[in-house]
């Protein structure tokens, strides 16, 4: 499935592991990669990325973070929601900068739909995550009012507010 690359992959080694180490829990990861589905193995496919943190290659993050054909869902979000917040951060970034690569490699005519991947009707999986919460303050009446406060219409009204 396109795992070949692991091996090969330009990452400093984590700590406590020397390149061998490094070299035989990459080949691991790439081993149990097939079975992310079999949730009896799960754990060990989760303990490999924890085990490698940051040092998990991109190809790797980006695999976690890839959506279903035809819908907003992640193909691996029941492996994603076992992964602690630093490593979703990870693959949120990789996510994040695949789309930046992508954008950077459009030409002129198709750029407005480039540029667009990157906004909140993109397809990031940040977007995703932070939609809804966009939408339910923007709509919050209440919320809407107290944002307002912020901004004065005369300097007048600014002395009068920051006096009290």
């Amino acid at each position: 499935e396109g795992m070949t690359s692991l091996s090969a992959a330009s990452t400093s080694l984590p700590p406590l592991v020397g390149e061998a180490g490094h070299h035989a829990l990459l080949d691991l990861l790439k081993s149990s990669w097939q079975f992310r589905d079999v949730p009896e193995l799960r754990p060990i496919l989760v303990c490999l990325l924890k085990r490698l943190g940051e040092h998990t290659p991109v190809q790797m993050l980006r695999r976690l973070g890839a959506k279903k054909a035809d819908s907003e869902e992640l193909k691996n979000a029941e492996l994603m929601s076992q992964l602690g917040i630093s490593m979703r951060r990870l693959v949120w970034e990789a996510d994040w900068d695949a789309k930046i690569e992508a954008i950077a490699n459009c030409t002129e005519e198709n750029m407005a739909a480039c540029e667009e991947a990157i906004t909140l009707r993109g397809t990031t999986i940040l977007a995703d995550l932070i939609k809804d919460s966009v939408q339910s303050y923007t709509t919050d009446v209440a919320l809407v009012a107290s944002a307002d406060l912020a901004f004065v219409r005369t300097m007048s009204e600014r002395r009068y507010i920051t006096k009290l």
